[in-house]
């Protein structure tokens, strides 16, 4: 995925850009094409987690701050953990996958219905967001014809209507 050599290289092109540059001059500034702001750009162009391994937290010369603001990572990104599913959300979650094993056929209202009537207080966007994060959770695909449809062809392509009742609609 990422070439170990390439992030060692982006690693000690960030120390001799924070030696380089003065902590108070900031790099957006610059033009792309010139400098040394091209090496940040090649750091930019790899993905927040890659960014975000790259950070040296014991480093002698750069604060995190810096090292953030040289990958333009946010600190904030770099400090953030995911919180996760609550352990309610992960019952529900359950019992929504067992009642689906029983009626696959249940969309979200009438599995947030099934779900009030067993005694859980939940909505139909709750069931929604956690369906959808389950691999359950089907959309309808109505632009897919069924098998065996007769498809009609159009037949008033090309004709061109000049006159008042040349072409009849009949209703649908």
């Amino acid at each position: 995925m990422v070439d170990e050599a390439q992030v060692k290289d982006l690693n000690a092109k960030i120390g001799e850009l924070a030696v380089a540059n003065d902590a108070s001059q900031g790099l957006r500034g610059r033009t792309a094409g010139h400098g040394p702001c091209c090496d940040v750009q090649k750091a930019q162009a790899l993905g927040r987690d890659v960014r975000r391994g790259m950070i040296d937290r014991e480093h002698p010369d750069l604060s995190v701050g810096q090292q953030c603001r040289l990958l333009s990572l946010s600190r904030s990104s770099f400090y953030y953990r995911p919180a996760g599913e609550a352990e309610l959300n992960l019952g529900l979650m359950r019992l929504i996958d067992e009642q689906f094993l029983e009626t696959p056929f249940y969309g979200v209202r009438q599995m947030a219905r099934h779900l009030c009537n067993e005694g859980h207080a939940v909505n139909d966007k709750r069931v929604r967001r956690l369906m959808g994060l389950m691999p359950i959770y089907q959309t309808p695909n109505t632009s897919r014809p069924a098998k065996g449809h007769k498809r009609y062809p159009y037949l008033l392509r090309g004709l061109r209507v000049e006159r008042p009742n040349q072409v009849l609609h009949s209703g649908s």
